[in-house]
């Protein structure tokens, strides 16, 4: 059957072209009188008999293999990535829901028929599939359909459709009318006792069948019919990261139709241990020779103050602990506690081991976090990850700290690496004027610091200087091809 041109897309029509070139017999599995736009998936029912072929064929116009029938049976998704779009098939070798066969496939083909151009079902078939399909799949009917069903239903009486039920034994719970269907769109809970209905038909009374759905549940309980792929988005604050993410995010669930999830996990707030992270988030003196500048800076502005022991200063400590310090006993502690030496050190040593637990600390939170991140992966999500442990190289938010920096690398180096990295970047000026709270200069080390990070872990480097949708479709059509194979199970 050759699809009429004005009535089908083009992506489709090489679809159907491709398939009835290579003789392989198909139909659509939903009613469509055109297919002038792209649909969020397409159902097609292909002869089982040409399986290798068809995928063969389509693979030969671009299309790739995105799920497998490893976990639904008789059911193989397939993909393409366009200028235009996403275009997603779902191929169909059997009338299979959830492993339930309701309806002889080769039969179903032999009686399909052409709406301007477009193989389909029969009319009778047709009723079958959507009434079966919502039932068995989603334990309702969908209101979307009931047009259909209910124009369909009367070429259902006395059809061969009608025997090959009879044949499986569930021709009494198919309704033949109307009237018959109506109360179940009245009432959702008597859709669900028949769907229970027909499944303990379907189970019990054909063994292959059960035999079918334990095989999948197997399946289900030691894998995932996709693998998991985490992908991460780096930058400095205002190079475009959130907004990239979000249109990341949108593209993903609207176009390609994965499952997916965003997860923060940058080193910056956001923690799910604060009382921990806030105790310990003091800032530590780079050289103690800051802290001896410092000192003289006190000295020079109190001139001829006297320099008390450490012992004076605890006391004064000790007092506005108990209540307030008058303005000339306040100036007074400011000045000793920074101009005697022993309490310099003290301080300096109690910020040096309050770091240190913030380090013990952070790691903490961001092996949790991870935890979260696997969990995803396990279920075979797409994780878009916004920020990563990469970002503590440079020692703070906005800003350098080059303390400790051996210690930050050698965290980055412990902890997983994600499957791709995107690093965003624009040009400073930008940036700047994005974010009204970031100088020139500081910009510029910030970015000269996360290039030296892109080479050391192989980043993918993005430039933001473009609109988002831009950005994120640039993503996609260099790496569409990858990240299929990645999801690949």
């Amino acid at each position: 059957m050759e699809a009429g041109r004005s009535h089908v897309h083009r992506e489709y029509a090489r679809v159907f072209q491709a398939l009835a070139t290579n003789g392989i017999a198909f139909c659509l599995v939903r009613p469509a009188e055109k297919l002038t736009a792209l649909e969020k998936d397409l159902d097609l029912l292909v002869d089982p008999g040409r399986q290798k072929e068809a995928l063969a064929a389509l693979r030969e116009i671009g299309f790739e293999i995105l799920r497998t029938e490893f976990h639904n049976p008789r059911k193989i998704v397939m993909g393409r990535w366009t200028k235009t779009g996403f275009v997603l098939l779902d191929i169909h070798f059997a009338l299979v829901c959830q492993g339930f066969e309701y309806l002889q496939t080769d039969a179903a083909l032999a009686r399909r028929i052409a709406i301007n151009g477009i193989p389909q079902l029969g009319p009778a078939d047709m009723a079958v599939v959507l009434v079966f399909h919502d039932l068995l799949g989603k334990d309702h009917l969908q209101p979307k359909h009931r047009p259909h069903i209910e124009q369909m239903l009367p070429s259902l009486a006395g059809s061969a459709t009608e025997r090959d039920l009879v044949r499986l034994g569930i021709a009494k719970y198919m309704p033949q009318t109307v009237e018959q269907i109506a109360p179940l769109y009245a009432d959702p809970s008597a859709a669900l006792r028949l769907a229970r209905s027909i499944r303990r038909k379907l189970l019990w009374g054909h063994p292959r069948i059960l035999a079918r759905r334990l095989l999948m549940r197997g399946k289900l309980l030691v894998s995932q019919p996709t693998k998991g792929v985490s992908i991460c988005f780096l930058g400095p604050d205002g190079s475009g990261k959130s907004t990239a993410i979000e249109e990341f995010s949108r593209l993903v669930r609207e176009e390609l139709n994965w499952g997916h999830s965003v997860h923060y996990m940058g080193p910056w707030g956001h923690h799910h241990f604060p009382r921990f992270m806030h105790f310990a988030s003091e800032p530590v003196p780079e050289r103690f020779s800051d802290m001896v500048s410092e000192r003289r800076r006190l000295c020079d502005q109190l001139h001829g103050r006297e320099s008390p022991s450490i012992f004076r200063a605890l006391g004064y400590e000790w007092r506005r602990r108990r209540g307030p310090l008058t303005v000339e006993e306040e100036e007074l502690r400011q000045f000793q506690r920074g101009t005697v030496w022993s309490w310099i050190a003290f301080r300096f040593v109690r910020a040096h081991l309050r770091y240190w637990f913030y380090l013990v600390a952070l790691s903490f939170e961001l092996w949790w976090r991870y935890a979260k991140v696997w969990r995803a992966k396990r279920h075979g999500h797409l994780v878009i990850m916004d920020r990563y442990i990469y970002d503590f190289m440079s020692g703070a938010m906005h800003g350098i700290r080059s303390g400790y920096r051996a210690i930050r690398s050698l965290m980055c180096a412990l902890y997983p690496r994600p499957d791709r990295i995107f690093l965003l970047h624009a040009d400073p000026e930008i940036i700047a004027a994005r974010k009204s709270d970031l100088d020139l200069e500081t910009l510029k080390k910030i970015q000269a610091l996360y290039a030296s990070m892109g080479d050391r872990w192989n980043m993918i480097s993005i430039s933001t200087e473009v609109p988002p949708d831009e950005v994120v479709r640039g993503i996609v059509d260099r790496d569409f091809d990858w990240l299929v194979e990645k999801r690949r199970a």
